[in-house]
């Protein structure tokens, strides 16, 4: 599990609502998607229109197999809001960096809540991957009267002791 602290929740201003302060559990030898790490949303957070969230993490690989290929996936609740293309890992001793720069925007709050999402996610070795756009296809349906959870997860191609990643980055700031 991600060591978090949750701060206070910021609505006047921009301000982070978590950090995550520790690495998340490791994600190896597994083809199943897996959650690396998550922030909670508080019930009835979003009451209007044009509240946001930035969205910043980072999962460090530590090593790979093969051609055994990483993705990396960004959530809210179940929906979709950001992911990185497969992407076939350095081998032993990793060194692999995946991130995702986030912006959330609430359209429509309640319980037949929309929200758009938009930003870049990247995967590969420092200084040479490619960072690609990412974001909701179109608007995303999200019931804001309930707890909504914020989630990074991965998912390795193939199951392999040496196929390891694992969160070490991730920041919610929630805004106006």
């Amino acid at each position: 599990n991600v060591g978090v602290v949750l701060l206070t929740a910021q609505r006047g201003g921009f301000g982070p609502m978590s950090v995550a302060v520790a690495d998340g559990t490791a994600l190896t030898n597994s083809s199943t998607e897996t959650t690396l790490g998550s922030v909670s949303i508080p019930a009835k957070y979003v009451q209007q229109a044009g509240q946001t969230f930035d969205i910043q993490a980072r999962v460090d690989v530590i090593s790979g197999n093969g051609t055994d290929t990483l993705t990396l996936k960004a959530y809210i609740g179940s929906t979709l809001i950001g992911e990185t293309p497969a992407v076939d890992v350095t081998d032993v001793g990793g060194g692999d960096i995946g991130v995702f720069n986030l912006s959330l925007v609430a359209r429509v709050a309640g319980s037949s809540g929309k929200a758009y999402a938009a930003g870049f996610a990247g995967l590969g070795v420092p200084a040479t991957a490619t960072s690609h756009v990412t974001g909701t296809v179109g608007e995303a349906s999200v019931d804001w009267t309930a707890a909504q959870t914020i989630a990074i997860k991965g998912t390795w191609s193939a199951a392999s002791a040496s196929n390891s990643c694992k969160l070490t980055m991730l920041t919610v700031k929630a805004g106006v």
